[in-house]
Order: C-alpha cells, then sequence, then structure tokens
C-alpha cells in the first residue's frame, strides 16, 4: 500500500476525480491524501488539507505560464491564440467586445521573458512557496498525483521540480481534451503523464518534447463515469436533440438557439444546457427561452466556482444523454464528447481576423485550434458555419454510425487502470 498525495487546484478537476469514483477507488489500494490549493469544495473526503498560495508563487507562476507559451508561439497556433488574446484584451474567437481585460502586469513580463527566451528559474518559485513545501510532507509520501486543466497557474513545473529535488514519483494528469494544447505548461518535462488519447500523445512530443516514454494515453475519469452509466441505461427514445451552450458570448448562443428551434420536427424535443460561465445569463433569460419551446436544464448545483460560473454535478450529463440523438454545440470538448458516446455531433464554427503563421486573414476555430484538427473526418460529425447551413439540417434524418470509432482523440481502455499502471511502475 503506498502512500499518494493528490493535489486539487480546480473544482473542475476535483469534480472529475471525486464524483467518478477514481479517488475512492485509489483508496481501496493506497493510503490517500487530499490537499487542496486555493479551493475549498464542500464534498471532501477526511484526510484532506486546504492551503491558500501567497501572492508571490502566483505572480512567478503567471509570468512563466507566459514565457513559455511565448518561446513556444511558433509551435503552436493554439499558443498564438493565448499571446493574441492578451495584446488584444479580450479572448479571441469567444468574445465580441472588449470585456474585462485579462492582461497583467505578470502576463506581459512573461510574454517579454518569452520573445527573449527566457523564463524565471523555477527554484526562485520553489523558494516563494514555503507554505506549499512544508505541507506537502515528502518524508511520509510515496507519489504525488496532479490532475490539471493547465493555465497561467498550474503547478506542473513546480510539483516535477519538487518531485526531482525529494526524489518522489509525480504523475501529471491532463483534465480536459484541450488543456494539453492550449493550456499546458512544462518548462520541465514530467516524468510520467497522462492524456486523452494518440492526438495528444502526438501533440505533447511534438510541441511539449516531452519523451514518448513518459506518456500514457489513459483518457479521462468523467468521461468513462458518463460512458459507463450510458452503458447501463435503457434508451426508450432518442428523439432528443441537445444544445450544448459554449463560453462564448451568451448573445451570440442565443442567437444559435433561436435558429435550431426553427430548424427541427415539433416531434422532438430540443434542450438547452447552458456552459457554466453563462448560467447567470440564462437563468434570467429561462422565460423567454421557455417560450422558444427549449427546455433550459437548470441543475442541482455541486459549488459555486464563483459567483459567475456554476459547476453541474457528474450525474447530470449521462441523464441527459440517454435519450439524446443529435448534440449540437459551439466547437467545444463536448463537441469530441457527444461522438465517443456514439452521439451525432454538429459543431457550430466560430471566426476571427488575426494573424496566424505570418497570414492575416479571417480564421476559422476549426482550423485554428490544434485539438479540432482531425474531427471533420469523423463520420458522425457535421461542421456549420452559417445559420443557412444548420437550417439546411434534416435532423430526422440524422443517425450516428455506431461502428465509428474516436480512439485517435481518447483512449477507451479504462483511465483507473491506466493511473494505477502510471503509479506502481518505475
Amino acid at each position: 500500500m503506498l502512500r499518494i498525495t493528490m493535489i486539487f487546484d480546480t473544482e473542475f478537476t476535483w469534480r472529475s476525480y471525486y464524483e467518478s469514483g477514481v479517488i475512492q477507488k485509489l483508496s481501496n489500494d493506497h493510503k490517500i491524501r487530499i490537499i487542496f490549493i486555493n479551493i475549498n469544495p464542500k464534498v471532501k473526503i477526511n484526510n484532506f488539507e486546504y492551503i491558500k498560495t501567497n501572492k508571490l508563487i502566483r505572480f512567478l507562476l503567471t509570468i512563466n505560464s507566459f514565457s513559455y507559451w511565448t518561446a513556444n508561439q511558433n509551435s503552436s497556433q493554439s499558443f498564438q491564440i493565448r499571446i493574441k488574446s492578451i495584446v488584444k484584451g479580450r479572448r479571441l474567437f469567444f468574445e465580441i467586445n472588449k470585456g474585462r481585460s485579462n492582461r497583467s502586469i505578470s502576463s506581459l513580463i512573461g510574454i517579454l521573458l518569452g520573445t527573449l527566451k527566457l523564463r524565471l528559474p523555477i527554484s526562485l518559485c520553489f523558494m516563494s512557496a514555503f507554505n506549499l513545501n512544508r505541507r506537502l510532507n515528502y518524508k511520509s509520501q510515496d507519489c504525488y498525483i496532479y490532475p490539471t486543466t493547465g493555465g497561467p497557474l498550474t503547478l506542473a513545473d513546480y510539483l516535477t521540480h519538487f518531485c526531482n529535488r525529494v526524489e518522489k514519483k509525480l504523475i501529471i494528469c491532463i483534465d480536459n481534451w484541450d488543456n494539453i494544447f492550449s493550456k499546458a505548461v512544462f518548462h520541465l518535462k514530467p516524468k510520467s503523464i497522462l492524456v486523452w488519447g494518440p492526438q495528444a500523445a502526438n501533440f505533447a512530443q511534438k510541441v511539449h518534447k516531452i519523451p514518448e516514454r513518459n506518456i500514457i494515453e489513459a483518457g479521462a475519469p468523467r468521461i468513462e463515469y458518463t460512458l459507463n452509466n450510458l452503458k447501463d441505461m435503457s434508451q426508450e427514445k432518442d428523439s432528443e436533440i441537445l444544445f450544448a451552450g459554449g463560453s462564448f458570448d451568451f448573445r451570440t448562443e442565443m442567437l444559435w438557439l433561436e435558429n435550431i428551434a426553427n430548424s427541427f420536427s415539433t416531434k422532438e424535443t430540443l434542450i438547452y444546457l447552458p456552459h457554466p460561465i453563462n448560467y447567470r445569463f440564462a437563468i434570467p433569460n429561462n422565460e423567454k427561452i421557455r417560450k422558444m419551446g427549449i427546455e433550459m436544464i437548470k441543475p442541482d448545483v455541486l459549488s459555486n466556482i464563483n459567483r459567475n460560473k456554476l459547476l453541474p454535478s457528474l450525474n447530470l450529463y449521462h441523464k441527459i444523454l440517454q435519450e439524446v440523438r443529435v448534440v449540437v454545440s459551439p466547437l467545444s470538448t463536448l463537441s469530441l464528447e457527444a461522438l465517443v458516446y456514439g452521439k451525432i455531433s454538429i459543431g457550430i464554427d466560430f471566426a476571427e481576423r488575426l494573424t496566424l503563421n505570418k497570414q492575416s486573414r479571417t480564421w476559422w476555430a476549426s482550423e485554428s485550434y490544434e485539438h479540432y484538427f482531425g474531427l471533420m473526418d469523423h463520420p458522425n460529425f457535421i461542421l456549420v458555419k452559417t445559420h443557412k447551413e444548420l437550417n439546411n439540417i434534416n435532423f430526422k434524418s440524422l443517425n450516428a454510425i455506431k461502428s465509428a470509432k474516436t480512439n485517435y482523440f481518447y483512449n477507451p481502455t479504462g483511465f483507473i487502470s491506466s493511473l494505477s499502471h502510471g503509479i506502481t511502475n518505475d
């Protein structure tokens, strides 16, 4: 029985690993300790600690994240978009108008350093995290597991530095499909990393320069959880169409929702699942949505991530998808998830005028973000770019090809077995 510390710094990763049962299964064979960093979930297990990092380490982590994306942007269009979003002061492709700027002194310093192919010493972050260093308690632990979504505050480099220093095993688990492509930061290359499948593994080797022997194609706990529940449920009907909202401007989303409401047979039911970031707009518009003949899903909420986001329980998804035949969504992780679950997936593309790879023109998301590459080749996927294209779809005639595989994007062999392999193998 190994002594394992699992580190969670987002509600998203905690929901994935706790509600899917991964933590409980690991606890059957190992002694598990949980560390929450800058989050305080309502649901916890017995052996946990809560740590709030200081402003200094958050400042340093952000600098190094943006230096990494800037230094490697010639290898990744996704990195280029992230840097250009900071320069323009809005999230490209997703926000119509300039909202609250996501610029910060730390991001601008990081971009400057990255332009010069420089970064701050990782040891500087290590020294500034004195409280975290002490609480990790390496002398009494055998292994550390860090599920991450990436982003400016990712602890991947810090934890790699820490575990190398104390000679302990670290397993980094990429939680979402796009995270390895657009949000990951690996100045220090992890010795063991779990990704969704071959597509992500190829990107990890090509862009992040992670050795192939260090990569495990493992899938993801929340997808595996939903898949297993769907297999156990009887499908009495499949006439529902799900519009799964994206994280872009809510006014644009409403236009697409109205359009699809006018595009399908009255014998079918249209249901709407807002993105967690858009519940704050969708709930006040519930009456307008209902009058369009659309049922909006207002789930029991696991937690308020912050005042702008609501995070539904994992149990919501298989209950919705049980009777869904078609999933319509602005290009997102759900576009792939629908295919993994054996559904027809209609992806709504969106555009932005910008310069990528020294080409200044209107770019579509499907040709800009690397994780979407190859999605259009799947027989159950339909890409639409205009309202007219969506109107021309005969929803009644759409039926998924059940034998079509998504293994290039998602390895279905089993997450818990892959993670256990990573824990026990040197």
